[in-house]
């Protein structure tokens, strides 16, 4: 694996991963998320990364965040098929933060706001971690994504 998924994927990510069916796999220096033939519990690879796109564990989310950092093309090509079978990437932690800031300054208004921020790539009164957050969201679901997800999905109220 690369430098950084070594440090960052360790036995016990693997073995959660391999519970569920599939692992992050070193493929001569590429890292691919494969399912695991030996488990007979996925079909194909696809069924792996719908685990990973939709799923909310702990493993699931560093998987998502190795990726985008070192294995972009991986990374395209699991969200073209979100894209293309219309399944919600679970938000990271950072995300979800960042809007709960940004909807607590802006209240029952805010995705109209955050629409607005997203025009101009400015988060006026956020902190720089949250803004980034906001504006990587903005740049990997988009303001179609904006439009169709709900208080209550995002925030359960």
């Amino acid at each position: 694996m690369s430098a950084v998924a070594d440090v960052e994927w360790n036995r016990e990510d693997s073995n959660a991963a391999s519970a569920e069916g599939w692992d992050l796999i070193d493929a001569g220096g590429l890292l691919q998320v494969q399912h695991v033939d030996e488990a007979d519990v996925l079909v194909d690879d696809a069924a792996a990364w719908y685990i990973i796109l939709a799923g909310t564990l702990p493993h699931h989310e560093k998987v998502r965040s190795i990726l985008r950092k070192t294995a972009p093309i991986e990374w395209e090509h699991m969200l073209q098929y979100a894209d293309n079978k219309c399944i919600d990437v679970a938000l990271s932690r950072a995300e979800l933060d960042a809007l709960l800031a940004f909807r607590s300054l802006h209240g029952r208004a805010w995705k109209s706001a955050l629409w607005r921020c997203w025009e101009r790539s400015t988060y006026p009164m956020l902190a720089n971690t949250h803004a980034a957050s906001l504006q990587l969201l903005r740049n990997t679901r988009g303001p179609e994504w904006l439009k169709r997800v709900s208080s209550r999905e995002l925030f359960g109220s």
